[in-house]
């Protein structure tokens, strides 16, 4: 029975490593594209991005390793693995446009987008409890037809903000490299500066 227990675990994190999370990449590319207006509503072809971006193994190791150490973190009375979870939550961002960043730079970029940004990234999470309460009164229907996306797209906006707050210009994978300007993150704040999805963000300067 143990032995079973065992294979079904490492079954099913095989299963997030190598299918799941790559799968749940692509759906963020999307997002962030979405929210750029570069894509419509429908066209999903970039779900699969992950598996043709060529840097498939970059991805499975960086997104294992974050999966790995809020885990690690988590085991210390849990509070600090939620910071960390706070800490991580910019990785399949940034790896869905640059793919080709090593895994340190990753964790890194990450980093710096969420310092001094996690209690306020907390608070605008619990500004969706109401629509969870929406997504229970239809059985799940407005989750998956309006809720869901809402969230991601706004959190596709607030992704793009992060990388104004730390000057990062995601360049094409031909341009390698990263480009930081320390200077504005002392006087930024994040409340206020998130465009909702209904209002899109110019990011004409960021590209």
């Amino acid at each position: 029975m143990l032995i079973i227990s065992l294979i079904a675990i490492l079954a099913g994190l095989a299963l997030k490593a190598f299918l799941l999370n790559p799968l749940r990449l692509g759906a963020t590319k999307y997002f962030i594209e979405a929210a750029r207006g570069e894509k419509k509503a429908g066209d999903i072809g970039l779900i699969g991005y992950a598996f043709g971006s060529g840097r498939y193994k970059n991805i499975v190791k960086t997104l294992f390793l974050r999966d790995l150490y809020i885990f690690l973190w988590s085991l210390l009375f849990l509070i600090p693995g939620i910071i960390k979870s706070y800490e991580y939550a910019r990785i399949p961002y940034i790896l869905a446009e640059r793919p080709d960043l090593e895994t340190e730079e990753v964790f890194e970029l990450s980093k710096r987008m969420m310092s001094g940004e996690k209690f306020d990234v907390f608070i605008l999470g619990l500004s969706f409890i109401g629509w969870m309460f929406i997504v229970l009164l239809s059985f799940g229907l407005a989750a998956v037809f309006y809720v869901s996306p809402y969230i991601n797209m706004t959190d596709a906006e607030l992704y793009e903000v992060l990388k104004t707050k730390i000057g990062w210009y995601s360049y094409t994978q031909e341009n390698y490299g990263m480009q930081y300007n320390y200077g504005d993150a002392k006087n930024f704040s994040l409340m206020g500066e998130i465009n909702y999805p209904q209002q899109q963000i110019d990011t004409d300067k960021m590209i």
